[in-house]
């Protein structure tokens, strides 16, 4: 009974049966057929969410910089207006720098949003890290006990070497361009790797 029973359900869904081969033997020889051509447009949306993230961060990196050339003309104009002994190459340097020290912590809060995906997170984080660091170059030459942890601040790299005076200290602009490549670096690399885990 039981093998007749069988037998008779097999019978009856032959059809459906067939149908549903032959259906997913052409799905499977499809996907193996297109699988190179999606493997290649995958590679290119990286492409396109990596050029995003760079275009992005020229343009800010440009705004960046027409604010500092600004400030510079404005403090350059005043100086001679208001007759003050500056140098126009000094207020560059400093001018400079402390673009460096913008883009640095720019490029802090790219790698954390790139990363999260959280644009709220990424300004707190990086808000607050200018902050504490801030305020450990600042109080560092008054409380000895923040004296060694003055060399993590960005800010000690940014006038530490007291730039209006003594010019730009290549060393300084080494540490700053290397942690705006690095956390640049790390912002592709976590845009990247969000896009492949998606």
């Amino acid at each position: 009974m039981l093998a007749s029973l069988f037998a008779k359900t097999l019978r009856d869904q032959r059809l459906s049966l067939l149908g549903w081969s032959i259906g997913l033997a052409a799905l499977s020889l499809y996907l193996l057929y297109v699988y190179p051509f999606m493997n290649r447009a995958g590679e290119l949306l990286k492409l396109r969410r990596g050029r995003v993230v760079m275009e992005k961060s020229a343009a800010h990196a440009l705004a960046l910089f027409i604010l500092a050339l600004v400030f510079w003309t404005s403090l350059a104009g005043g100086t001679g207006i208001f007759h003050i002994a500056v140098s126009g190459w000094r207020l560059a340097e400093v001018i400079f720098s402390c673009f460096l020290l913008g883009m640095a912590f720019f490029t802090i809060a790219l790698a954390i949003g790139c990363l999260s995906g959280k644009k709220k997170l990424s300004v707190g984080i990086s808000g607050g890290l200018a902050i504490v660091t801030y305020l450990i170059n600042a109080y560092a030459p008054m409380v000895e006990v923040l004296r060694p942890y003055r060399v993590f601040s960005p800010f000690y790299y940014y006038n530490g070497n007291t730039v209006l005076i003594n010019g730009l200290d290549f060393s300084h602009l080494l540490v700053l361009s290397g942690l705006i490549a690095l956390f640049f670096g790390a912002a592709l690399f976590s845009f990247s790797r969000r896009e492949l885990a998606s």
